[in-house]
């Protein structure tokens, strides 16, 4: 928050590294619906960098890397997801490299 309003000063703010610019006098509910927002940001990077984690540790990239082509057999992936979106943007990546079995019952893969 600064009492700074020329555009080159949000710019020279911006490219020094704020997630946002706001000038006074601040409105409360324009404060408020930026926090929120920049909370839900750092919320879904949060999200995005434990998802690419999990995924080096259990080893999905070095699987879809894999040329089975030259092997006998294609390899079997049990997916158990209730989530809708999750299992199609999974069966994108494992098409053609993978035979999928999919569920959104956790006793059914079993």
């Amino acid at each position: 928050i600064t009492a700074l309003d020329q555009v080159s000063d949000r710019v020279r703010g911006l490219e020094a590294g704020a997630d946002d610019f706001l000038t006074k006098p601040v409105n409360d509910l324009q404060l408020m619906t930026r926090v929120k927002s920049l909370v839900r940001l750092k919320s879904l990077t949060d999200e995005l960098r434990l998802r690419a984690s999990t995924t080096r540790n259990i080893c999905i990239e070095e699987l879809l890397s894999r040329n089975f082509a030259s092997e006998d057999t294609t390899p079997k992936v049990l997916l158990i997801d209730e989530r809708k979106s999750s299992v199609e943007r999974i069966q994108k990546m494992f098409r053609d490299r993978a035979d999928l079995d999919v569920t959104g019952y956790p006793h059914a893969g079993f």
